[in-house]
């Protein structure tokens, strides 16, 4: 048979094949769909194919889709002074579905953390910095709330790093006319946290 022939009689078998799929349910536009191959960390992915009309790549950003629609909320990024990395404090986001219909509101005061008025809990993480030396995998350090008097709240500002691997920070909250503050050290190697120290002020008025 001539090597023209044998293109043609290639081309008809395919027709043939390609009808066939489509009477017995297969692909509505006959196009064969390519296999798929489950990815290690994550679902099942199509294997990349040669049609000749690719899906088309949307046009969203996965990345922000993630964080609004993700459980925290970030509260601070804080550098280290002593080593070449961030610490990052972040809380669970609080649902949106309070308040009134006019007027929705968060259902807890998820801008801190760590008091009974507040998020519950701050968590810890150690982020690194684009430097010589650093540890280029992001770490979750500890979580955190204040077990003394669950009326004081982190307070970001007051963060201060003593080492590469150890930090203290404050709280403090009040109800009524008592007001609190404690002193607090975290262990950024293996998030053991010990409170150092307290302070209350009373004023109640005669």
């Amino acid at each position: 048979m001539r090597r023209v022939d044998r293109a043609r009689l290639g081309v008809v078998i395919g027709a043939a094949a390609a009808l066939a799929v489509s009477a017995c349910g297969g692909s509505p536009s006959g196009s064969v769909i390519p296999p798929q191959t489950a990815s290690p960390s994550g679902p099942v992915v199509a294997s990349p194919t040669t049609s000749r009309n690719p899906t088309p790549v949307s046009t969203r950003h996965s990345l922000v889709d993630e964080f609004v629609n993700s459980a925290y909320r970030v509260l601070g990024v804080v550098e280290n002074t002593k080593a070449p990395y961030y610490l990052i404090i972040a809380t669970e986001r609080a649902r949106a579905d309070c308040g009134s219909e006019g007027e929705p509101e968060r259902c807890v005061n998820d801008a801190a953390c760590g008091s009974m008025y507040t998020s519950e809990y701050c968590y810890f993480f150690v982020e690194p910095a684009y430097a010589n030396g650093a540890d280029p995998q992001t770490r979750f350090v500890a979580r955190w709330r204040s077990e003394k008097d669950e009326m004081d709240s982190l307070e970001i500002a007051s963060i201060r790093f003593l080492s590469a691997s150890r930090m203290r920070f404050q709280s403090s909250g009040g109800d009524g006319c008592v007001g609190v503050s404690n002193l607090w050290e975290l262990n950024l190697t293996d998030g053991a946290i010990r409170h150092i120290s307290r302070d209350e002020d009373v004023d109640c008025g005669p």
